[in-house]
C-alpha cells in the first residue's frame, strides 16, 4: 500500500526457488535502495499513486499449503516444491503399509 518510489523488474526463471529469489531480491533491493535514498532525500522522486483496487495481500502459509497433492499436475508440483524450497519446504505423506502388502 502507498506510493511507489522506485521499482525494478527481474527474471523468474523456471529454475528459481524460493531461495534463489530471496538472494537475488536481496541483491536488487539494496541496490535499488542505494539509487533510491538520495533521491528520496533531496525530493527528486516523483511518487506515483497505486490503484488501490488492484492491491493483493499474501497470506500466511499453513503446514497444510505445504503438503504435496500428486493429483495435482507436474507443473503445478514441482512449482510447490521450488516456491517452498529451502524453507519451510514441502512434504507427502505415504502409506507404506500398501507397499508392503
Amino acid at each position: 500500500a502507498g506510493d511507489i518510489l522506485a521499482q525494478k523488474e527481474i527474471e523468474i526463471t523456471s529454475h528459481d526457488t524460493m531461495g534463489s529469489l530471496h538472494d537475488k531480491l536481496s541483491q536488487l533491493g539494496k541496490d535499488l535502495l542505494l539509487e533510491t535514498l538520495p533521491k528520496l532525500l533531496d525530493h527528486s522522486i516523483e511518487p506515483i499513486k497505486q490503484d488501490e483496487q488492484e492491491v493483493t495481500y499474501g497470506y500466511n502459509i499453513t503446514k497444510e499449503d505445504e503438503k504435496i497433492d500428486f493429483n495435482k499436475s507436474k507443473e503445478v508440483v514441482e512449482r510447490l516444491i521450488r516456491g517452498l524450497n529451502p524453507v519451510p519446504g514441502a512434504y507427502a505423506l505415504m502409506n507404506w503399509t500398501s507397499f508392503l502388502s
